[in-house]
């Protein structure tokens, strides 16, 4: 007896080692398939964002090849976020003044330029048509009078000494410029919050901007195609 329970208990055991082998076989033939198809999927994928990015460069070119848009049209002060998406690479042609005065100036960065780093400096933008918009000039060292007092302004000292050759406002000083609209940024997870009562903007939120130096919500970028007079403020790239 105790052999013929042997010799059954030997059997089961050959049939369940034979069922095993046989489900990782169909296993083995399982992934051999899905290899292929997974390659296939990732190699689609690929194909269509490739497609996806010509046509954002396509229609970025576009853009920028066409003719400035003359003064700020109404429908561009009344879009929406979303609807900033559809003005991006348009070029937009202005007359007006800067507001130069420190206490009317905001930062944004840290931002690199030359493997130094620095600030974007963005200022108030008067034009001739009395429209108050906030314009991005450039970057500036971290030298820079502006990025030495943004710097004070957020550490709590109580040492902000403005130089004495602080640049006013010149109502009479006219200038042309061509911008691009700049959209809002999408904050990474461990991007620090903005800081208005400083000034100070780690990442682009044009409402926010707009409230701080009491401006229309659209952020304008200048770009290096523009003149620059001022040495100490480098084009954007």
């Amino acid at each position: 007896k105790h052999q013929q329970d042997g010799r059954e208990r030997a059997s089961q055991e050959a049939e369940d080692n034979a069922r095993n082998n046989q489900r990782k076989r169909h296993a083995w033939r399982h992934i051999f398939w899905l290899c292929p198809a997974i390659t296939l999927m990732l190699g689609t994928w690929q194909v269509k964002r490739k497609a996806w990015k010509e046509a954002i460069m396509a229609e970025r070119d576009l853009r920028l090849a066409q003719d400035p848009i003359e003064g700020i049209p109404e429908d561009l002060i009344a879009a929406s976020p979303e609807d900033l998406e559809g003005w991006k690479y348009k070029r937009i042609a202005l007359q007006g003044y800067f507001i130069e005065d420190l206490d009317q100036q905001m930062v944004l960065g840290p931002r690199s330029f030359d493997g130094e780093t620095g600030y974007h400096q963005i200022s108030p933008f008067i034009t001739t048509d009395g429209k108050r918009i906030m314009v991005n000039r450039g970057w500036i060292s971290h030298t820079h009078p502006l990025a030495r007092m943004a710097s004070s302004m957020r550490s709590k000292k109580n040492e902000v000494v403005l130089p004495s050759a602080t640049q006013k406002t010149d109502p009479k000083k006219i200038q042309s410029i061509v911008v691009l609209v700049r959209t809002a940024d999408k904050p990474g997870s461990f991007t620090p919050l903005n800081e208005p009562n400083n000034r100070f903007f780690y990442f682009v939120e044009p409402q926010l901007m707009a409230k701080t130096i009491n401006a229309l919500p659209v952020l304008l970028e200048m770009t290096n195609d523009n003149p620059v007079p001022e040495s100490d403020i480098s084009p954007i790239p």
